[in-house]
């Protein structure tokens, strides 16, 4: 359930902003998280994410290309 409200979250942000930029938000996120599980002597065995990442990154890209067709639509009289 949590990897819906990602995907959802990614994609809904990527589509409000529209900015290609925002398709490294999702990796820049994941590498602090790991840094920090890892920084406070935790393992990455049972954590899901790299999945989490990739997924987040894949939907923040459909975001970008969701919103760049939308607004090439021409809407006619």
């Amino acid at each position: 359930m949590s990897l819906i409200v990602l995907v959802a979250t990614a994609g809904a942000i990527a589509y409000l902003t529209g900015k290609v930029w925002v398709v490294a938000v999702p990796p820049a996120i994941g590498f602090f998280t790991a840094g920090v599980i890892i920084g406070v002597g935790a393992q990455l065995n049972d954590t899901p994410l790299p999945v989490a990442i990739v997924v987040a990154t894949a939907a923040a890209a459909f975001g970008v290309v969701a919103r760049h067709q939308s607004s090439h639509r021409r809407v006619s009289p």
